[in-house]
């Protein structure tokens, strides 16, 4: 092999290892970008909705309402996650309602997911608190 055949081999491969090198540093560099982004939205929590009729987004009246609450709006969620999965997906979509309402919302506004365990409880303790109220009321209705 001739020298100028050896230059002409050095020369190649320093060439394909800095367009080795140059797809890593691109490689790294989209790593970091998305890195960035994912960091961004978390902390910024930016949310699109890219549906025409805005589905997933609240209205202007509803964050209105919720950021002025005057008294406590408290909300519980009791939902069984041993759904089929068209339910499921309604439970991601009242969560993430309730997330816009509670970025949106003021100190008055608050929700809390019931854990599966305690959910038979608090369901029979809510319709022991319904059955009471229905009786006060009918109570109330034949007094007067």
């Amino acid at each position: 092999m001739s020298l100028k055949e050896k230059l002409k081999t050095i020369k190649d491969g320093i060439f394909e290892s800095f367009k080795s090198g140059e797809r890593d540093f691109q490689f790294l560099l989209y790593i970091i970008i998305i890195v960035l982004l994912n960091i961004a939205s978390v902390t910024l929590n930016v949310r699109f909705d890219l549906t025409r009729s805005g589905t997933y987004s609240l209205s202007d009246k509803s964050k209105e309402v919720v950021s002025d609450l005057k008294e406590n709006l408290s909300i519980r969620v009791l939902f069984s996650k041993d759904l089929p999965a068209e339910h499921k997906s309604m439970y991601r979509y009242l969560i993430d309602l309730l997330e816009e309402y509670d970025y949106h919302g003021n100190k008055y506004f608050s929700y809390t997911l019931v854990d599966e365990d305690e959910l038979e409880k608090t369901a029979s303790d809510y319709i022991m608190q319904l059955l009471v109220e229905l009786k006060k009321s009918f109570i109330e209705l034949n007094q007067n």
